[in-house]
């Protein structure tokens, strides 16, 4: 992976994290309006070819612009759908979907929490989200990513190829597992063309993620 993919996938992977962790604001929703047409993930960026699941998330986020969908109801969807407020739709934890009795805060929650612990890390939402929600693990590979890519920096390779491993295992032991499946099944529940969005620029970052990870 070039020292522009890897650039390119942490900041997806950090603006993803924040997106599925909290719906936006009306002034950071007004942000995006003006700058997910630089989504990094491009090929015009990252001189790879832009994945059709990246292609369909950024024409539905212009369709959500182009009919200004409000931020009031794209929070009553994230939330109608994570189950904030309500009974969710579809359960945004890791442990839901893979642990044997559909529980939070299974094995899963606590197999992650360890990996941050492994390296000195932290979910930011510790003790007030469940470590395997969808958008920690974003932010989790966010992080980890970052840390690879100033290690190539600063040229130390042993650090590299630490966080490399760490990105492949985390992303075989659990994101592959099941986040795939979730984006795609959470798009078929979301209402709104933003939350969609959201959705399928999410699946095109983590299909990009595995690419990058076959190819370094």
């Amino acid at each position: 992976m070039n020292h522009v993919h890897l650039e390119a996938l942490a900041t997806s992977f950090s603006t993803l994290a924040r997106l599925h962790l909290t719906a936006p604001t009306p002034e950071i929703l007004e942000e995006l309006k003006t700058l997910y047409t630089q989504w990094p993930l491009q090929e015009e960026f990252t001189g790879k070819s832009t994945l059709p699941e990246t292609i369909t998330g950024l024409s539905e986020w212009n369709k959500s612009f182009e009919n200004s969908e409000d931020a009031g109801d794209i929070a009553d969807d994230l939330n109608l759908l994570y189950g904030r407020t309500a009974t969710a739709k579809i359960a945004p934890y890791e442990s839901v979907h893979r642990g044997q009795d559909g529980l939070v805060f299974d094995v899963q929650t606590l197999e992650v929490r360890d990996l941050y612990r492994e390296l000195n890390l932290q979910a930011p939402n510790l003790n007030r989200e469940p470590d395997d929600h969808i958008g920690l693990e974003f932010d989790f590979i966010a992080q980890v990513l970052t840390f690879w890519l100033t290690a190539l920096d600063n040229n130390a390779p042993s650090d590299a190829e630490r966080y490399r491993n760490a990105v492949v295992t985390f992303y075989k032991d659990h994101a592959s597992l099941w986040i795939p499946t979730f984006l795609t099944e959470a798009h078929e529940l979301a209402d709104s063309l933003f939350i969609r969005g959201l959705l399928s620029i999410s699946l095109g970052a983590v299909k990009e993620l595995e690419s990058g990870l076959m190819e370094s």
